[in-house]
């Protein structure tokens, strides 16, 4: 007996969910890829050796393999998620607040 429960996803909806993902991918390959380029850069702006960098990109690549799945489960279980993407849409908005104080500042 096959008990395995089929998803209520239509063909598009899957479609949409793998290109989704199959991008998501991509961009953390990218996102390796570009950090090991910039090494040396990061070795002499910071004055430290190949080790201190390769851990600091270690750990930041931990934190952003953390991050996301979290994320995406406090949106699943929040009681509204409009206040969870609010949260999390902040960041984005401080520097353009910070560019209009300085805006004004200059008047």
């Amino acid at each position: 007996m096959n008990t395995a429960k089929r998803s209520d996803l239509t063909q598009p909806q899957r479609t949409i969910m793998v290109v989704v993902l199959m991008t998501g991918s991509f961009c953390t390959v990218l996102n390796q890829n570009l950090l090991a380029t910039a090494y040396p850069i990061l070795m002499r702006h910071f004055a430290v050796n190949t080790s201190t960098v390769q851990w600091l990109t270690t750990g930041f690549l931990m934190v952003n393999g953390v991050m996301i799945p979290v994320s995406a489960y406090l949106i699943n279980i929040s009681r509204k998620s409009r206040d969870f993407s609010h949260g999390m849409d902040r960041p984005l908005l401080s520097p353009f607040m910070g560019l209009f104080v300085c805006f004004c500042i200059f008047l």
